[in-house]
């Protein structure tokens, strides 16, 4: 549809179990997102995405509350030669949680990356 832009589906599923307890809570959901590029010269890119991702909490099979999953992303892709690219990219992810008690969570993750790609030609 667009030539540098696309769309996603994410699955999500998360799962935390108690060590030495007999409890877990799941956390799951069916998501969408965009991510595109932008090419300055045949070496430099600028690229970045976002997705959302609505999420139910589950705990001993019964629903105990909803949450949301998010992932923002900005960066630049420099190309080396033809199998190998440095990226630098700004990324944060944040889940809020709401339990059907009352309690409530927040998780952020957020950083600057710095990466290295090789592809190995066949």
């Amino acid at each position: 549809f667009w030539e540098r832009v696309s769309l996603f589906f994410d699955i999500k599923q998360i799962t935390n179990d108690w060590q030495g307890e007999n409890y877990s809570l799941r956390y799951r959901g069916l998501g969408l997102g965009i991510s595109g590029y932008y090419p300055l010269d045949p070496q430099w890119n600028l690229y970045g995405s976002f997705g959302v991702v609505p999420m139910n909490i589950w705990a001993a099979g019964n629903d105990i509350g909803d949450g949301t999953g998010s992932a923002l992303e900005f960066g630049t892709l420099y190309r080396v030669s033809e199998h190998t690219n440095i990226n630098l990219s700004i990324k944060n992810q944040s889940q809020t949680y709401e339990f059907s008690n009352g309690d409530k969570q927040t998780h952020n993750i957020g950083g600057l990356l710095i990466g290295v790609t090789h592809r190995f030609p066949l």
